[in-house]
């Protein structure tokens, strides 16, 4: 299995900030030489509509991850004003294009064509954002919050290296069924897929959402809250000391500020480890999908 070594040689034990970016790296360091071994270059489309700025940033993220590992990505653009037909009938032929060994939907989309039936078009084999309840790909959502705890676990426990392959390993969820796990939200970009992939896996979690009753009740017994809603709703009274907290959700405030589902300042003294906003799950959401990238693209190659 490939490993990640210099992680954890170069990360500080006792800093509770997850830098997202320098794990993401990593990964995507270790992926340019499988890109290599492929028959084909990887080739993502990326299909979205409208001019929202979140989306723009990360399809320009994307595109920076696929440049670094010597893959390709293709962004078909379309008008907030399009119909749903004029979109999905140039979705049906972008999937059946060979050149493309993966294909996902930038959301949000426009309310025209925010339909769930727009992901049932992607084939199996080319849904690398794993949101088909049949997929065999983790979602990328999902699975940057799973590297995340992961290297959390392994400071922890002092090991020096993660394991790129074969993952999410049995040891990490063995870890995981022994704390209390909370999932804030239910939206279709992060808290579902999160939850698909947790089901899956077979990790206990819990989920709940910004207007559960007594939310506080279960924030306070969680010894890992993974929060996605995108507005600020965790405070430090919502807190037990040490707890683990993964911010999912983001909103921009305004041009180059962010804002997450916590304020950094006002936890950071309180939990024992957490993810910052931006430059935590963001940059491991991108690893991901170029991982599920180049498995899609070594199955379609077979």
């Amino acid at each position: 299995m490939t490993r990640i070594t210099e992680l954890c040689l170069n990360h500080n034990k006792m800093d509770k900030r997850i830098n997202g970016r320098t794990i993401a790296n990593a990964i995507l360091e270790q992926l340019k030489p499988r890109v290599k071994k492929l028959k084909k270059k990887p080739c993502l489309a990326v299909f979205s509509a409208g001019d929202h700025p979140a989306s723009a940033v990360y399809i320009h993220q994307k595109q920076k991850a696929a440049q670094k590992i010597g893959a390709k990505l293709k962004q078909f653009k379309f008008k907030k004003e399009t119909s749903y037909q004029e979109f999905a009938e140039k979705l049906n032929q972008i999937v059946k294009d060979k050149k493309f060994s993966g294909v996902i939907i930038q959301k949000p989309l426009p309310v025209n064509l925010g339909h769930s039936s727009l992901d049932s078009i992607i084939p199996l084999k080319k849904d690398v954002d794993g949101l088909n309840p049949k997929s065999t790909f983790i979602p990328p959502v999902a699975k940057s919050v799973l590297r995340a705890l992961d290297f959390i676990r392994i400071k922890k426990l002092g090991i020096r290296s993660l394991f790129l392959a074969g993952f999410p390993t049995q040891a990490l969820i063995n870890w995981l069924n022994h704390r209390f796990i909370l999932v804030i939200g239910r939206g279709q970009t992060a808290g579902q897929p999160i939850a698909k992939a947790f089901s899956t896996q077979k990790i206990k979690f819990l989920i709940a959402h910004r207007e559960t009753e007594e939310l506080a009740h279960f924030t306070k017994r969680a010894k890992i809250i993974i929060s996605c809603v995108g507005k600020k709703i965790i405070t430090p009274a919502m807190l037990k000391k040490k707890v683990i907290l993964i911010g999912v959700g983001i909103k921009r405030i305004k041009k180059e500020v962010y804002q997450g589902d916590f304020d950094e300042e006002e936890i950071k003294d309180l939990v024992s480890y957490y993810t910052p906003t931006p430059g935590g799950i963001g940059p491991l959401t991108v690893a991901s999908l170029m991982e599920n990238l180049i498995e899609a693209t070594k199955q379609q190659s077979k």
